[in-house]
């Protein structure tokens, strides 16, 4: 909600055409998201290694190997996400 909210504060919403720009580079961002989880899955894994990191460290837990099932489900999870923030932008 927090990356929606700042698309909303951050797009004149009172120029038709900005508004379009806006949602226009939303859908270009995830259209090569998904391109990009068709056509090499395991590097968008690879990538998201560093924020399933972040986030477990933030929360106490630093040595989480990344092979363990609580990493990938995390790293899973945070794709999800990913996914239904362009889609509620």
């Amino acid at each position: 909600m927090y990356n929606t909210t700042i698309w909303y504060l951050g797009t004149n919403r009172f120029s038709e055409t900005e508004r379009l720009k806006s949602i226009l580079k939303n859908e270009e961002q995830e259209e090569q998201f998904q391109r990009e989880l068709k056509q090499d899955y395991q590097k968008t894994l690879k990538e998201f290694n560093p924020k399933v990191k972040e986030v477990l460290e933030e929360d106490g837990f630093d040595q989480v190997p990344v092979n363990s099932l609580e990493f990938k489900r995390l790293r899973e999870e945070l794709i999800q996400l990913r996914l239904k923030q362009h889609m509620l932008k």
